[in-house]
C-alpha cells in the first residue's frame, strides 16, 4: 500500500540521531515526501515555486531540523506551516515515532500542486491513529485570527516558509500588523505566527 515502505532510501543525515531508523522501519513520512520531491512530476513545478520562494524542504535537511527537538514524549500536538509534501512533519514523526504516545497533526498547505500527496501522507498517519487536519488556506489568513483571538494550540511547531519580501501595502503585511507582527518578508512572518500559536512551553 502507499503507507508501506521496504527500502531504505538515504543516508544519515550530519547532526541526527545517527540511524534514520524510519527509513527501514514499516512506514516513514521522510521517505514518503522525499519521493515525491524528487519525482518527475514536482520537477515539473520548481520554476513557479522559485518565482513564489517556495522550495521543498530536502530529505537530510527536514531530518537534521528534527533532531534538533528534545525526545518528544506523551502528547504532540504539531504544526506545519507551509507542509509542501510533508517532509517535514513526517522528519519530526519519523525521529520520535517511539516516544509519541498521542498524535494530532495540523498541516497548512495552500499549493495545490502538493496537497494531493500531503493528504495522501496525513490519510497514512490517521490509520495508525493520528488526529490529522489539512488547512488548505494561506498560512497567514488562517492564522491571524487564531492569534489575534489568542488561540495557544500546539506543543510542537516545524516549518521552512516561503522565501518572499512583502509590501508594504501588501494584504499580508496588513493582516501581519493586525496580529501585532511586523515583517518585511514572509518567512519572518511565518516564524512569529508559528510561535504566537504554540503554548507555554511550547518548541519550534
Amino acid at each position: 500500500t502507499v503507507c508501506t515502505w521496504s527500502q531504505r532510501l538515504l543516508e544519515p543525515a550530519a547532526g541526527s540521531r545517527g540511524t534514520f531508523r524510519y527509513m527501514t522501519a514499516e512506514f516513514s513520512g521522510l521517505a514518503f515526501a522525499e519521493t515525491f520531491r524528487r519525482s518527475g512530476q514536482e520537477a515539473n513545478n520548481r520554476e513557479r515555486r522559485a518565482a513564489i520562494g517556495q522550495f521543498l524542504t530536502p530529505a537530510t535537511t527536514a531530518a537534521f531540523a528534527a533532531s534538533l527537538f528534545p525526545e518528544v514524549t506523551s502528547t504532540v500536538r504539531l504544526l506545519d506551516a507551509g507542509a509542501g509534501a510533508g517532509a517535514l512533519l513526517g522528519a519530526f514523526l519519523d525521529d520520535h515515532a517511539t516516544s509519541i504516545t498521542d498524535t494530532a497533526i495540523t498541516a497548512v498547505e495552500v499549493d495545490k500542486a502538493v496537497t494531493a500527496p500531503l493528504q495522501k501522507l496525513l490519510a497514512c498517519y490517521e490509520e495508525q491513529g493520528a488526529a490529522v487536519s489539512l488547512v488548505t488556506e494561506d498560512f497567514v489568513e488562517w492564522a491571524v485570527p487564531l492569534v489575534v483571538s489568542g488561540n495557544r494550540l500546539f506543543t510542537h511547531a516545524i516549518l521552512n516558509p516561503p522565501y518572499k519580501k512583502i509590501g508594504t501595502g501588501s494584504f499580508a503585511r496588513q493582516e501581519l500588523s493586525r496580529a501585532g507582527i511586523e515583517a518585511v518578508n514572509i518567512y519572518a512572518g511565518f516564524t512569529a505566527l508559528a510561535l504566537e500559536l504554540l503554548e507555554d512551553g511550547g518548541e519550534l
